[in-house]
């Protein structure tokens, strides 16, 4: 099982992000279609490092961090990673 990432977008009802765990991208789909319309979802999974980048998420603030990467920033690697694949 694999945690991915779930970006609504920033006309979104409620929170812009979001993480679930799924096996595959269609089982991702799924429950993201059971929580609210797909149709301008970005569902990716959730890729939090390379060797030399800190494994840490801090996600109160999408833009601003302590330590680590932004939210946004791992969502942008994270699809640049899903495309690798």
């Amino acid at each position: 099982m694999d945690t991915w990432i779930v970006d609504w977008g920033p006309d979104s009802n409620g929170s812009r992000y979001a993480l679930l765990q799924a096996s595959s991208y269609e089982e991702a789909e799924l429950i993201v279609d059971g929580v609210g319309d797909p149709t301008h979802v970005l569902v990716v999974p959730l890729v939090l490092g390379e060797e030399h980048d800190l494994p840490y998420l801090e996600i109160a603030e999408p833009d601003e961090v302590w330590e680590g990467k932004t939210l946004a920033e791992t969502v942008t690697d994270s699809v640049e990673a899903s495309e690798e694949i």
